[in-house]
């Protein structure tokens, strides 16, 4: 494996080339919406000696790493159907000032373009968080009668009649705030953990709660920053908030603002783009179980070439986990056979001491037993991506030898 991934003749995008075109099948033959959501996670990669290529981030040697992830969605049903796209990012060298197409922030329209050249007529829905709020992405895709939902800033300038902002300019959040809230739906919140300083404002700690939310909407013109240099002086956007009306006292309120080319003139219409822009937690799984499930992180190969065809090699066995614990937790009585093939099924009945197969198992079923592989014990609760990826690491070297052994 490591003459493999360090052979120079040996080019990571052409590794996972055939795992995009695949995506572009799943996609085409579903008929539910098309989501692609975009997002990027820092790779950082341990030890004092350099390793070859890899460029300098705030925690050490790394990369950043752009990727694309379809998701057909029907409501609160989505299934992830791979990657169509994946950029990386390399920091060399002291920070410069560089014309915008070469700025980090042009990842976001570059992957837009990469996308629809890849998938032809489909219209994918592109979901983004708030670090691709930028009034030049939304114009080009309403230029483009581009499809997204994107988090964007409530302070966000109203049209005016061309005078600079001050304290009388219309902002975007005046104008949502004098709209009464409709009952939208309780959720629960997962405790989160800032991991650092950078991320504290952005995702602050939390505990487990409850949260009431409420939804409103409207159409409004934004104008165009006067620090922009864009020939469209305003856009028409709709404009989604969902926020928590009556927020425990000592708790963060929830609040998102999602700007958005999808109708949202009656509550139904409004309620899709909010489960839509939901979806987007897939690709944070999709990053734990790259990172956690296949251990990338960990690779101890020594050059930037090495590591990306690493990632191109680990990244669709992530999606495959991905899809696995998806289909176990929202939808756990699938059965097992809509992921593993007939022969998968034959070598995980034998193999599983931990959990016994029955004879049409649910992929609920198999999961438990790919994690009992990997460690997990039933009274642990729900299986966890480490034992996931291991459990899953160990079937994958069963199968190929179950395979070579009918063919002898």
């Amino acid at each position: 494996m490591y003459r493999f991934m360090s052979n120079e003749a040996v080019g990571w995008k052409k590794v996972l080339e055939p795992h995009l075109a695949a995506t572009v099948e799943r996609a085409q033959s579903s008929a539910r919406t098309l989501l692609v959501i975009q997002d990027s996670s820092d790779f950082y990669f341990s030890g004092e000696a350099l390793r070859e290529g890899l460029g300098h981030m705030p925690q050490g040697q790394g990369f950043i790493g752009h990727f694309a992830l379809a998701v057909a969605c029907d409501g609160t049903e989505r299934s992830p159907l791979g990657l169509l796209g994946v950029e990386t990012i390399f920091r060399r060298g002291p920070a410069t000032p560089k014309p915008k197409h070469e700025r980090e922030s042009a990842r976001w329209p570059r992957m837009v373009d990469e996308i629809q050249t890849r998938v032809g007529k489909l219209r994918p829905i592109h979901v983004m968080d708030r670090e691709a709020d930028d009034y030049s992405l939304l114009a080009k895709l309403t230029a483009e009668a581009g499809r997204f939902i994107i988090r964007i800033n409530e302070g966000r300038v109203l049209e005016h009649e061309g005078r600079p902002p001050s304290s009388e300019t219309p902002h975007l959040n005046e104008a949502l705030q004098v709209l009464e809230g409709t009952v939208l739906r309780t959720v629960v919140l997962s405790r989160r953990v800032a991991k650092n300083k950078k991320n504290a404002r952005s995702h602050a700690s939390r505990d487990r709660r409850e949260a009431n939310l409420s939804v409103r909407a409207l159409q409004v013109r934004v104008q165009k920053p006067y620090n922009v240099k864009h020939e469209t002086k305003a856009l028409t956007l709709n404009v989604v908030q969902v926020f928590e009306p009556s927020p425990p006292e000592d708790a963060e309120p929830i609040c998102w603002t999602l700007a958005t080319s999808e109708p949202i003139s009656t509550l139904a219409e409004v309620t899709a783009v909010v489960d839509w822009y939901c979806a987007r937690w897939l690709v944070e799984e999709f990053f734990k179980a790259l990172k956690t499930g296949c251990a990338f992180e960990k690779r101890q190969l020594e050059t930037a070439h090495s590591l990306l065809n690493a990632l191109a090699v680990l990244a669709p066995v992530a999606w495959r986990l991905l899809v696995l614990r998806s289909l176990s937790r929202e939808r756990p009585e699938t059965p097992a056979s809509t992921v593993f093939s007939e022969d998968e099924l034959k070598l995980l009945r034998v193999m599983s001491k931990r959990v016994k197969l029955s004879n049409e198992p649910s992929v609920d079923e198999a999961l438990r037993a790919i994690a009992g592989l990997g460690g997990h014990l039933k009274n642990n609760g729900p299986p966890g991506w480490m034992v996931i990826g291991r459990g899953y690491d160990k079937f994958l070297a069963y199968f190929a030898g179950w395979t070579a052994a009918r063919e002898m």
